[in-house]
């Protein structure tokens, strides 16, 4: 049934059979549907064939009904995952790294990733659209090491986004900022004890957080003068990091992560409730349509207020972050913890990020 429509489209079907579309019943009809790449494609071509809508208006209607194929990448650690403050080594954890954007999954099993020889972690779930019985996918091969920080490496010279699209098999030519919402959902609290009396049991004065990254591939060294450079990889060991800032030390001539005392503004996703040591699950949206502006300059307006009062970013809901999103990247999850005696205690992170097709 599906062939004719992906003769109509022109799709090599290894691109649109990414993510299975769920099982919809009578009795899950209240249920969040998410769609796969085919379902969006099959919609935008029956309102462009049948219907005779230009392009841009289907894709004004899909956007507006956020009828979006999207990937989850989640871990699951009981409770046990604790950042440390004032620890080295301990107060600074990455938790987490995506599928690359606008690749609807990872190609193969973890098993048959190139330089891994064993499974990944009892605690780590791979990113939903994993099927083993789909043949190998060409390059990119994106390592089961999703829990692995990568190496501090400021980004070089970038791919462009033809190099992205022929690795997709993409039957149209994709938006070269396709990102369209991001959902974070964090199960956390802090230690239960300790900060300022009029803080606790609020977000004010916590010094345990979460805030978003970003790792872009950039073309090796050597190959900085050839046209399309080689394939990226994205191995851990491969990817540039764009946040957290990556800066060279003069002293030792080495790069490093240039983390802050207190959270960033722009990057902070939530903090947990200040003294409040049991785990609360906070789901936090950013989308490309948001549009509350913050000027650390000027009185700060309701909106912004009431990010900061639910533990936000108030630099967050700007959509920079979302839109700014190329093709290929990869966001990633860390968690912070400042100051003797503060511990960030994870019990389960989980990103999915929609992307326009």
């Amino acid at each position: 049934m599906l062939a004719p429509f992906g003769r109509m489209l022109g799709t090599p079907f290894n691109w649109l059979r990414g993510a299975a579309s769920p099982d919809i019943s009578p009795s899950s009809s209240e249920s969040s549907y998410e769609p796969s790449v085919l379902d969006v494609l099959v919609v935008k071509a029956m309102m462009n064939r049948a219907l005779g809508l230009p392009r841009e208006v289907v894709d004004g209607i899909v956007d507006l009904a956020e009828y979006w194929p999207h990937t989850s990448t989640e871990v699951n650690y009981g409770g046990t995952k604790a950042v440390r403050g004032a620890i080295a080594g301990e107060e600074n954890e990455f938790l987490l790294r995506t599928v690359p954007l606008g690749f609807p999954r990872s190609p193969y099993p973890a098993a048959h990733a190139p330089g891994t020889e064993t499974d990944p972690p009892e605690n780590q779930t791979q990113p939903q659209g994993l099927q083993a019985n789909h043949p190998p996918a060409p390059e990119p091969r994106p390592l089961p090491d999703f829990q692995t920080p990568a190496p501090p490496k400021p980004v070089g010279q970038e791919y462009p986004i033809e190099v992205f699209q022929r690795l997709i098999d993409s039957p149209d030519d994709n938006l070269e900022h396709p990102c369209r919402k991001i959902v974070f959902t964090i199960k956390s609290c802090d230690q239960g004890w300790g900060g300022q009396a009029i803080h606790q049991g609020t977000y004010h004065g916590s010094c345990t957080w979460f805030e978003a990254g970003l790792e872009r591939c950039s073309k090796p060294e050597a190959c900085d003068q050839a046209p399309d450079g080689p394939v990226p990889v994205f191995a851990s060991s491969a990817l540039a990091t764009v946040y957290p800032e990556v800066v060279r030390n003069p002293a030792t001539n080495r790069d490093s992560f240039n983390y802050q005392l207190h959270a960033r503004d722009t990057l902070k996703i939530q903090c947990n409730r200040t003294a409040d040591g049991h785990l609360r699950e906070h789901r936090v949206v950013w989308s490309y349509t948001d549009n509350t502006k913050f000027d650390a300059d000027s009185e700060p307006s309701p909106e912004v207020v009431a990010l900061d009062d639910a533990g936000r970013g108030k630099a967050t809901a700007d959509g920079t972050f979302v839109r700014s999103l190329k093709l290929g990247d990869v966001v990633t999850l860390w968690a912070f913890a400042r100051f003797p005696g503060w511990l960030n205690l994870i019990d389960r992170v989980k990103v999915d990020i929609y992307w326009a097709v």
